[in-house]
């Protein structure tokens, strides 16, 4: 038994009786439908046409009428006689997550094959810009999706994100200053990192600040951020609630990276092995979920702002080009461990002070695309 209700009225031509907005039927078997009447009337039994089941409908116009629809078959249906590039769109439409998902490994792994081939010396060295470029690929993923998706999720939102949310100064200093003192302060403990260690050059500042700025727009923040916290984030902590939405995105996230395994950028590249990604990848994954929580807790806390996303992940990444070589002992492994301890206590501090919520309230279910 098959029960259905729509809140669109079909037309049906020659039809003048009453028409509303909900309809009920019940298919039985392929023969025998019952009709759902008024309050006061006897639902009866309705000898179907001989149809097959899923060619012939019987359905109730609420309050007096009943009207047939007759299905035509696959081959004429509106939707079959799409063009290819239209039922993809359709698709697309219905699915925009995993299209999105889609999208940004598909373009972000192409565009790392040159840097890839340039590592293990099939191509030459100078083709090793494409690393910067792949990190685009949620960038052109999300803005693909925005322009299918109809609606509040089209294109005009994509541009929005990049205005919306707003935040007090100490957001900024949290931001800019906390987040590179937990990775230095994760090199610290560790036994042995501050070997080498000659102190902090005069000229440090102009070179954080001119760092900070190449980061953020070659080196991932804006290339990412606009898909992981932009476009994913919010649909993630609608359909699967925020701890789950972002334990679910931070899967994906470091599944994204898992091409740069290949090359020193992780550990990887000519002279390692398989044993070298079952060391760094497991820690990589831990570290990443640990960042996917402290940004989506910062996402909630400053409206949903795409524009802070950028800022927080570039003071991330930055310490690694401006501050991780003023110790000589860091390894790519040390230097994730001590970004997973700097980052994982107030993580799980997080989940445990918020219960899981990270800041998600009625107001961001509201305002979800």
């Amino acid at each position: 038994m098959r029960f259905h209700i729509s809140m669109n009225t079909p037309h049906v031509p020659g039809f003048d009786g009453v028409q509303t907005t909900r309809y009920l039927f019940f298919h039985v078997d392929s023969d025998i439908v019952i009709a759902m009447g008024a309050p006061e009337e006897k639902p009866q039994p309705i000898a179907g046409s001989g149809f097959p089941r899923y060619n012939h409908r019987w359905f109730y116009t609420m309050p007096h009428s009943i009207q047939e629809e007759t299905h035509v078959n696959a081959a004429k249906n509106p939707r079959s006689q799409k063009p290819m590039p239209e039922k993809v769109k359709c698709w697309m439409q219905d699915h925009p997550l995993f299209a999105f998902f889609f999208l940004a490994y598909l373009i972000s792994w192409i565009l790392s094959i040159p840097f890839i081939l340039s590592e293990w010396g099939i191509l030459p060295e100078g083709i090793r810009y494409t690393f910067a470029i792949k990190s685009f690929g949620p960038f052109l993923a999300a803005w693909i999706m925005a322009r299918i998706l109809p609606g509040k999720d089209g294109a005009q939102s994509f541009w929005r994100q990049f205005r919306q949310g707003k935040a007090g100064w100490l957001w900024y200093v949290l931001i800019l200053f906390g987040f590179p003192v937990l990775i230095v302060s994760g090199i610290a403990i560790q036994p042995g990192m501050l070997a080498g260690f000659d102190g902090i050059p005069p000229q440090l500042p102009v070179t954080y600040l001119v760092s900070f700025l190449s980061v953020a727009i070659g080196g991932g923040p804006l290339g990412e951020e606009p898909g992981w916290r932009g476009f994913a984030l919010p649909r993630l902590q609608q359909r699967r609630g925020p701890l789950w939405g972002t334990v679910l995105l931070s899967v994906l996230w470091a599944g994204w990276h898992l091409p740069d395994f290949l090359t020193s950028a992780q550990g990887g590249g000519p002279g390692t092995g398989l044993s070298d990604f079952v060391v760094n990848f497991p820690i990589f994954l831990l570290l990443i979920t640990a960042l996917t929580i402290l940004l989506t807790w910062l996402f909630n806390h400053t409206g949903g702002s795409v524009v802070f996303a950028i800022l927080a992940h570039a003071s991330i990444n930055t310490p690694q080009l401006a501050l991780v070589p003023l110790f000589p002992a860091v390894t790519t492994t040390t230097l994730n461990i001590a970004a997973l301890i700097g980052f994982g206590i107030p993580a799980l501090l997080l989940l445990i002070g918020t219960r899981g919520r990270l800041g998600y309230t009625k107001v961001h279910r509201l305002n979800t695309p």
